[in-house]
């Protein structure tokens, strides 16, 4: 080989060598365009998990407050349904009172009365204790 087929030789190696660094740069730009974008997906992503856990957070939180109310209105219930029988035996006791002291009252009126009292009486009955 004389020096013309040389320096061909070298300026080629020298242009494929440029080429190979312009593809490399060229792929290394692109990988790290493509890195940027996971991390800004990423961080897009966190956000929403971010407010996906408030969102969690807060739904527990009303649960528990509605729980809690709902045992409140029980309790309430329940003392509201003992307050209603106490009120119905002395409205009971009030009843065999009056009949004790009325002379025109009789056994056989005293006699119902107090089979009428008991739990297995009229569930409609206004003096039932059997408060639904």
């Amino acid at each position: 080989m004389d020096t013309n087929g040389w320096t061909v030789l070298v300026i080629g190696i020298i242009i494929l060598l440029i080429l190979v660094g312009l593809i490399v740069a060229a792929g290394r730009k692109r990988h790290q365009q493509h890195q940027q974008q996971d991390r800004e997906h990423a961080t897009e992503m966190r956000g929403q998990s971010q407010e996906t856990l408030l969102e969690a957070r807060q739904r527990v939180a009303e649960a528990a407050s509605r729980q809690a109310d709902a045992e409140k209105t029980q309790i309430e219930a329940e003392r509201l349904q003992r307050e209603a029988q106490e009120m119905s035996g002395k409205a009971d006791d009030h009843l065999r009172k009056a009949d004790e002291l009325d002379p025109d009252s009789t056994d056989d009126d005293r006699a119902r009365r107090n089979d009428s009292d008991g739990p297995a009486s009229d569930p409609d009955s206004p003096r039932s204790n059997n408060i639904r």
